[in-house]
């Protein structure tokens, strides 16, 4: 029931920067290291749009003024490196800071704790933030799982995290729905909702987060594990104040895109614009789930006859559960390309091929419908062709379809791509093409 919820439409686009993330990534495993210190960790968040507090990596004495000239008190100082993961457990925090002397008190003072620490921690640089003060604690985060990868963990944050234990877990890829029965299965969801004095927060945004955050843990299998602990939230926005990110160090560059995932995310590759006949524009693209909506629209602009020669029956009322099977799929085992147009201020699907492949992935059966208003156009030519090349590149070896004995538009689309056609029965062939 849940796969098949109709998810709604990220409202914004999650447009990551990519190449800053990389750069982040690639530059610590160059230099050996095993983790991002807090510093960086915090800046790949930002590479995703994961938002953190106005901050500043202080050296020495001197670069303190650098701090009341950037940053509004009340500040917060930690010490910064990549092995130290839990700062609060050795005194590696100090909070409210409201003056210049207090800044440089709390400076010196943990200089001491880290010379004084067993082993004693080379305490290079600090990092000060502006102190965020939000009355909900939470905790987003990763774990690489070896046989499912990552693991998505959200649920209750702080310094008690451990002791409350009031977490939920989703494997990637996320969207509104998956991110949402995450939300809703933790005991602080009902804090969320609003408590005493404290204000409703959006899971609308939380939503988001975690969508933006599953993003980013699947485009870099070099995360190994990611904590965002707390992420602070009140119906204003929410803030990540801390972060910790261990890195895969065995991560080659032979590795298939995607394959440290268990379920494959949305294609996103196979998107192209074309023009028809009439010179309109229509983009084609991977189906997903959110698309039901039009699907079900474009199902009843389509002819009697339409529907017979795609189904080889007609459905009266298709249902939600009919649509959703259409729209949800398995990435890995199914490919359905979507044609879509703009008219007026709406964005109209129009046609959608598809690929069902037998669990090795070897054959594949065709299938294709096009809207009435939208036959004669070249957009079935384009989509056969658009899939045949998908089908190439995915090493599937061959493409199948039964097709009526009637329907001579589709036999001649095939007999010109070389399917070999025989005969089923007095009304139906068979159309194979090796590939």
């Amino acid at each position: 029931k849940l796969l098949y919820e109709t998810p709604r439409a990220i409202s914004e686009e999650i447009n990551p920067d990519k190449k800053r993330a990389e750069k982040i990534i690639k530059t610590a495993l160059k230099q050996g290291k095993t983790s991002l210190d807090e510093w960086h960790s915090k800046q790949l968040l930002n590479s995703y749009n994961i938002p953190t507090p106005p901050s500043l990596i202080i050296s020495n004495k001197t670069e303190l003024k650098d701090v009341t000239a950037s940053l509004q008190y009340p500040l917060v100082m930690k010490m910064l490196g990549d092995a130290i993961a839990h700062k609060t457990d050795i005194g590696g925090v100090i909070l409210n800071i409201h003056t210049e002397e207090e800044l440089l008190d709390a400076f010196e003072n943990l200089q001491e704790k880290a010379k004084n620490h067993l082993p004693p921690i080379n305490l290079e640089r600090v990092l000060v933030e502006e102190m965020i003060k939000k009355p909900i604690e939470l905790l987003i985060g990763a774990h690489t799982d070896p046989i499912f990868g990552p693991t998505i963990v959200f649920g209750r944050g702080g310094v008690e995290t451990e002791l409350h234990h009031d977490i939920s877990m989703g494997l990637p890829p996320l969207n509104r729905a998956l991110a949402s029965h995450i939300i809703q299965e933790t005991k602080v969801y009902k804090l969320l909702q609003g408590f005493r004095n404290i204000a409703p927060v959006s899971t609308k945004m939380l939503e988001t987060y975690l969508v933006k955050f599953a993003y980013m843990v699947m485009d870099f299998p070099e995360i190994f594990s990611i904590d965002i602990n707390p992420f602070l939230v009140d119906q204003h926005g929410a803030v990540a104040v801390d972060a910790h990110v261990t890195l895969n160090t065995t991560i080659g560059k032979k590795n298939k895109e995607y394959s440290h995932l268990s379920i494959p995310p949305y294609p996103d590759e196979f998107t192209k614009k074309i023009k028809l006949k009439t010179g309109q524009e229509a983009t084609l693209r991977s189906i997903k789930p959110e698309d039901e909506p039009m699907e079900e629209a474009m199902y009843y602009t389509l002819s009697k006859q339409t529907i017979y020669q795609r189904f080889f029956s007609y459905f009266s009322k298709p249902t939600h559960e009919d649509f959703s099977q259409f729209t949800n799929i398995d990435y890995d085992r199914e490919i359905a390309i979507i044609a879509e147009v703009e008219k007026g201020n709406k964005t109209q699907m129009v046609g959608v091929v598809r690929l069902v492949c037998d669990p090795w992935n070897e054959s594949a059966e065709y299938a294709i419908v096009v809207s009435d208003d939208w036959q004669g156009l070249g957009l079935g030519n384009q989509l056969t062709d658009f899939i045949i090349q998908i089908a190439k590149k995915r090493g599937i070896k061959k493409i199948y379809a039964d097709v009526l004995s009637q329907n001579e538009g589709m036999l001649y689309m095939f007999k010109k791509r070389k399917f070999k056609i025989s005969n089923i029965d007095f009304n139906t062939k068979h159309v194979e093409l090796l590939l």
